[in-house]
């Protein structure tokens, strides 16, 4: 984990946000993906979240808040991610 950290500290990250609900339980959760490369350029993607969301409305303040306070307890600030590109995908198939 620590060349994801200095990575997104020095801006070098994009992510990826996606939305789902698990269909037994119908709770709505939310997963961010830190992709980056490491220092002999090989593409790493990692989970950094599976976590349910915190409200029923899925507005983009709502999700906004839940990725800002839950990275907040991995030690990513905000300050941290705003420096990266950040994607959000609802409902994708990739």
């Amino acid at each position: 984990m620590p060349v994801l950290i200095k990575a997104i500290q020095a801006g070098e990250v994009s992510a990826t946000i996606d939305l789902w609900r698990e269909p037994y339980t119908q709770l709505d959760y939310f997963t961010v993906t830190a992709h980056y490369f490491d220092e002999s350029w090989k593409l790493c993607m990692q989970v950094l979240l599976i976590v349910p969301l915190s409200s029923d409305e899925k507005s983009g303040v709502n999700i906004k808040d839940d990725v800002k306070t839950k990275l907040g307890l991995l030690g990513i600030t905000e300050e941290d991610f705003s420096k990266s590109c950040l994607s959000l995908m609802a409902g994708a198939i990739l």
